[in-house]
């Protein structure tokens, strides 16, 4: 907690509400600025840098988000990573734009060690007005790739992305959707967690055969292991929205029997895990 990262999103150093942030160390009894500050666009009135910010554990690498800028869409929002470079503070590859108007993109959330990148826009409607979606970059030799797919917001109004935390090593993301009508109440609001599983590891256990049966079932079903033995791992059933229904570990796998009859109907996800790798299959419940 020796370097501090200081938004002020109203600030009219370089443009009415342009924004801007500056970046403090703890030495010696005193906070020094590092480097200069970092300044919304001088183009774009009430560009608002500095709404969300995120440092990664050593205080060296900086996301930036400006969920009301209008460069590309009409308050579709960016982020940008800055590098601390021997005091300089120097942009890490592109801006990452909101894709549509009122995106309001730029909720940020960097790993330990700022390699992995989640934006949030909380503003997207692709699952309804204002649903919300969250994206994970990772940094390719200083350009943002897209890891996996979206993360959508499930309903109008929910606000999906609106506050997001990376787990240390940025395969889990905790995502806040503070407009969810849940049965807590009406803009309750709930967080979720997802898990990211890197496709070089998905159904590398495909040589473990697993039989699911019946398949699609009522909910109740078993899981088998018809050929290798498998030892130390992890059984995880998810739904359609990413939410963990049953999980279970174990030490040498054998037949397991699943109720998941009280569950409504659709399509669900499992994840077999063990060995550094990870089996992956669909199972429908009608």
């Amino acid at each position: 907690g020796l370097v501090l990262a200081v938004g002020a999103y109203y600030n009219d150093d370089n443009g009415n509400d342009a924004g801007c942030v500056r970046v403090y160390e703890y030495d010696n009894g005193l906070w020094q600025q590092i480097g200069t500050q970092i300044n919304g666009h001088m183009s774009e009135s009430e560009d608002e840098l500095g709404t969300s910010i995120s440092l990664n554990d050593e205080g060296t690498i900086m996301a930036i988000g400006s969920l009301w800028h209008s460069g590309v869409n009409y308050h579709g929002g960016y982020a940008s990573v800055y590098r601390n470079n021997s005091g300089s503070w120097e942009q890490v590859g592109a801006d990452i734009h909101g894709e549509d108007a009122e995106n309001n993109s730029g909720s940020v959330s960097l790993n330990a060690d700022g390699s992995i990148l989640a934006v949030g826009a909380y503003g997207n409607s692709d699952n309804g007005v204002s649903s919300g979606k969250v994206k994970i970059f990772e940094n390719n030799e200083d350009s943002w790739v897209q890891m996996g797919g979206d993360i959508i917001g499930e309903a109008a109004y929910n606000y999906s992305g609106v506050a997001i935390s990376l787990s240390a090593s940025g395969s889990i993301v905790f995502i806040g959707a503070s407009g969810n009508d849940n049965g807590n109440g009406e803009d309750a609001g709930h967080v979720r967690a997802y898990e990211y599983l890197d496709p070089q590891q998905v159904n590398t256990l495909a040589q473990n055969t697993f039989s699911i049966f019946p398949n699609p079932s009522q909910g109740k079903f078993t899981i088998s292991n018809t050929q290798n033995q498998l030892e130390n791992g992890k059984l995880l059933i998810r739904n359609a929205n990413g939410q963990r229904v049953f999980a279970t570990e174990f030490t040498q796998f054998s037949d397991v029997n699943i109720d998941l009859s009280n569950y409504p109907s659709g399509v669900y996800i499992l994840e077999i895990s063990a060995q550094d790798s990870v089996c992956v299959q669909k199972i429908i419940i009608d």
